[in-house]
């Protein structure tokens, strides 16, 4: 048998928007997101560097299995189908 705690309180940053802070629950997808949007660009501009190009296409189809391993195409419908269920309305996820 294992007993575990689990704390129901957290900080919320009053700066961002409800989808913002559900958004931070799938953090390691986000990340992914991001590093794919930085490498798509590094590749646009390597087109000069054959070399680096080639490292940065490795990296990008690596970065690829990870966002398809964390479900990252279906994080925002996710999100959509979770506010409700948590009481918050789309004009929320604004707010």
């Amino acid at each position: 048998m294992r007993i575990s705690f689990l704390s129901q309180e957290f900080e919320v940053s009053e700066s961002r928007t409800v989808s913002g802070e559900l958004l931070d629950a799938f953090k390691e997808g986000m990340e992914v997101a991001k590093r794919l949007e930085k490498v798509q660009k590094a590749i646009e501009g390597s087109v000069l560097d054959l070399e680096l190009m080639g490292r940065l296409l490795d990296e990008f189809d690596l970065l690829q299995g990870r966002a398809q391993a964390v479900n990252l195409d279906v994080e925002d419908v996710n999100i959509s189908k979770l506010m409700p269920k948590l009481g918050f309305s789309v004009e929320d996820a604004r707010t």
